[in-house]
């Protein structure tokens, strides 16, 4: 993303769902979801998205490993309207080739304890380069991982219903969705602009497998690139290593600049203005916490301060239709702190008056004189007004 964003392209990272940083939907844990949920919920709300912020209809689609395989089968379950080109890394065209083993003992145990799995496999990341460079199961060149990259922060177990996808197709060696769609069927007749990345020592996706697979595509804007040392690359690049080397930048994401440059595509429409502040705002909050350390969660006092100046601060910053609605928001707030101020301000003489009426009202009125002849006795009614006093005196004494 970094040497992209440096030639001055507007790069996208989505977190699908079960990334570290994603927040899994409501009602569900960090280990729920399937390959299916990736293209048709996900990838499409990121897609919107990104349409919203942007204002182009299209993307360039950049995919490493199952990345490009969500390509492929967004593709396919979705069409190509919103896909400008296609450029995959590493991405295995199918599971006919697929080298990987399969182990019951390891699917039973993270399938039903996934958060142990993750634990133990970020454990154990940092050994992995004492491994054999060529074990299908550790798929990376390490002596062609970049300086300050960790293995810990390079390793993320996807959902366990991906999992499961996955190890199906490898150990049935068939690639199907939905139930029927066979995939295999589908990917030699894309006809969208392809760019296909391979790596020399890949055994995931070998680059015979993706060779194969370049030649059967019946579009005639697509592209192939072998990181080996054949190829004119710097070293013999394995799975993981693609985009992580050390000169990938020339390497890799020179060509794929220049593939990127043949096929340009204009704006299709105007950003949505409450989309881009979103954006902003989530922007320039971020940079706060990167500047400015977040206070203990005993003080709530410090953070709220924070997160309600950022807009503040970056309010002179956007011109034209930004500027004219975070001027709106801000005269908002302020008229509803000002109406706030006055309620509190104003004196409650008519609260009193309310309540001396009431005081008023609730005082008994003498009772009429009914007409006629009073039927009771004048000792009963002498009864009467004895009990009355005597609850009276009760009544005070309480």
């Amino acid at each position: 993303v970094d040497e992209l964003a440096a030639k001055g392209y507007d790069c996208w990272v989505i977190d699908l769902r079960g990334n570290r940083r994603s927040e899994p939907p409501l009602g569900t844990s960090k280990y729920e979801g399937s390959f299916a949920d990736y293209y048709n919920k996900d990838i499409p709300a990121a897609l919107d998205h990104i349409r919203a912020t942007t204002g182009y209809d299209k993307v360039h689609w950049i995919g490493h490993s199952m990345g490009g395989m969500l390509l492929y089968a967004y593709s396919a379950m979705r069409g190509t309207d919103r896909i400008a080109t296609g450029t995959t890394l590493g991405s295995p065209p199918g599971f006919k080739h697929s080298k990987t083993t399969h182990s019951s003992i390891l699917r039973f145990f993270v399938t039903n304890f996934p958060a142990l799995a993750e634990y133990m496999l970020r454990s154990i990341a940092p050994l992995s380069h004492l491994e054999f460079r060529q074990h299908s199961q550790v798929p990376v060149n390490p002596q062609n991982i970049a300086p300050g990259l960790k293995y810990f922060n390079m390793v993320e177990l996807p959902p366990v219903g991906v999992l499961t996808n996955m190890d199906d197709w490898a150990y049935r060696r068939m690639w199907v969705l939905d139930g029927n769609y066979s995939m295999d069927s589908y990917l030699p007749t894309m006809d969208f602009p392809l760019h296909l990345v391979a790596a020399a020592d890949d055994r995931i996706a070998p680059p015979h497998a993706i060779e194969e697979l370049f030649l059967k595509l019946p579009t005639r804007n697509k592209h192939l690139t072998v990181l080996s040392l054949a190829g004119g690359a710097s070293v013999n690049y394995n799975h993981i290593d693609m985009p992580f080397g050390h000169n990938v930048d020339k390497d890799l994401f020179e060509p794929i600049a220049e593939w990127l440059a043949k096929y340009p595509f204009p704006r299709a429409h105007e950003p949505d203005e409450e989309s881009v502040l979103s954006v902003e705002v989530q922007a320039q909050f971020l940079e706060l916490q990167a500047d400015e350390p977040i206070a203990s969660p005993v003080d709530n006092s410090e953070p709220v301060k924070r997160i309600a100046a950022a807009p503040r601060k970056s309010a002179p910053k956007t011109g034209g239709k930004e500027s004219a609605l975070w001027g709106k928001a801000l005269e908002d707030a302020s008229s509803i702190l000002d109406s706030l101020d006055e309620k509190k301000k104003r004196p409650k003489k008519k609260t009193a008056k309310k309540k001396n009426a009431t005081k008023k009202s609730s005082k008994k009125k003498p009772a009429k004189k009914k007409s006629g002849q009073d039927k009771t006795s004048p000792k009963k009614s002498a009864k009467k007004t004895e009990k009355k006093s005597k609850t009276g005196k009760k009544s005070k004494k309480k």
